[in-house]
């Protein structure tokens, strides 16, 4: 195998390592955004339970206070019934007869608190309906990632041994030049590139003199610009 070759297939093979690192990295901080994603949907469940609670407190309390109004309002009426007093009976009917508006209020509040518990239970379920549908989907994106994780994780030895033999066949001077290009580029994008059908650089896109191409033709050029390995 001759020497451009040889770099190209070792620079598919660093491509490959680089990408297998950055999804190694990536796939915990995508399973942490996952795992977010559902935590935030329960946060807003449970901040509609706290509602529900609370309404149906307001409830309980509505109805100790309104049996409370009519328990009063017939021990008045009692007491109206055994007075002989005709100015005492009337003043007792009277005040009867306040405690209706007083219970028609908090029978209004009640029936408000009950429409609101029912609205609740209604978000809760949709909530409810969503939570399981997405955990059913986060379950099935973490195994699928933890699977990716695992096979690229298993792949990478044999892509650094396979790297490792080639390497031993190029000059050392020219493999220590393309590695401190190849890392300097931010070890994501080739660096031995061809040079384009308009004569420039395929990394930079500079247009390239006569001796760049030159040298280049004769099977491993480099463009002054960017430093990148050039060939046609």
């Amino acid at each position: 195998m001759d020497l451009l070759n040889t770099l190209l297939e070792i620079q598919d093979l660093d491509l490959r390592k680089s990408e297998i690192d950055k999804q190694s990295t990536s796939i915990p901080a995508q399973k942490k955004d996952i795992i977010s994603s559902l935590k935030k949907d329960k946060q807003i469940y449970e901040a509609f339970n706290e509602q529900q609670k609370e309404a149906e407190k307001a409830c309980k309390e509505l109805t100790y206070e309104t049996d409370k109004l009519r328990q009063q309002k017939a021990k008045i009426m009692i007491q109206s019934g055994d007075t002989k007093d005709n100015s005492t009976y009337t003043k007792l009917v009277k005040e009867a007869d306040s405690y209706d508006s007083r219970i028609d209020d908090m029978e209004s509040t009640f029936l408000e608190h009950l429409d609101k518990v029912a609205d609740i239970k209604s978000k809760k379920k949709v909530i409810a309906e969503q939570l399981k549908t997405m955990i059913g989907k986060i379950e099935q994106d973490i195994k699928d990632l933890d699977r990716r994780h695992k096979n690229l994780v298993e792949s990478l030895p044999d892509t650094i041994a396979k790297r490792k033999e080639l390497a031993q066949t190029v000059d050392e001077e020219t493999l220590i030049d393309y590695e401190r290009i190849f890392k300097s580029k931010g070890s994501f994008r080739a660096v031995i590139v061809p040079i384009t059908h308009d004569t420039s650089c395929g990394f930079c896109h500079i247009k390239l003199s006569k001796k760049d191409t030159s040298s280049a033709a004769k099977g491993l050029g480099k463009c002054l610009e960017c430093g990148a390995f050039l060939y046609k």
